[in-house]
């Protein structure tokens, strides 16, 4: 799939998805996944949405996910994915956060 519309599309509905879930759940278990970063089981469960969701959009396209990694081999166009893009924030109760979802073109 190549039509950039229609992609835009599946984007923002797999955000829109993504942005409900930050939006109703609560934080649940954090851990240290380095020196100075963190990450929550809403991380985990806004990547699993959306990378669920996009391989049944579009199959074809490869996934990087900041959390569990590459899902997909490096394919032409690849979705790139920070679930909660200022996790530090959410766990601190400060609402200002995003998700983060871009495609890549190239490998």
């Amino acid at each position: 799939m190549s039509d950039l519309s229609e992609l835009l599309k599946i984007a923002c509905a797999a955000v829109d998805q993504a942005s409900s879930l930050v939006s109703r759940m609560a934080v649940g278990e954090v851990r240290a996944k380095g020196d100075r970063d963190m990450v929550s089981a809403i991380d985990l469960a806004v990547e699993e949405r959306v990378r669920g969701f996009l391989a049944r959009e579009t199959p074809e396209l490869g996934f990087l996910g900041e959390e569990e990694g590459s899902s997909l081999p490096a394919k032409d166009l690849t979705w790139v994915l920070d679930p909660v893009d200022g996790t530090a924030n959410l766990v601190n109760g400060i609402p200002l956060c995003a998700v983060s979802l871009g495609l890549v073109a190239g490998r």
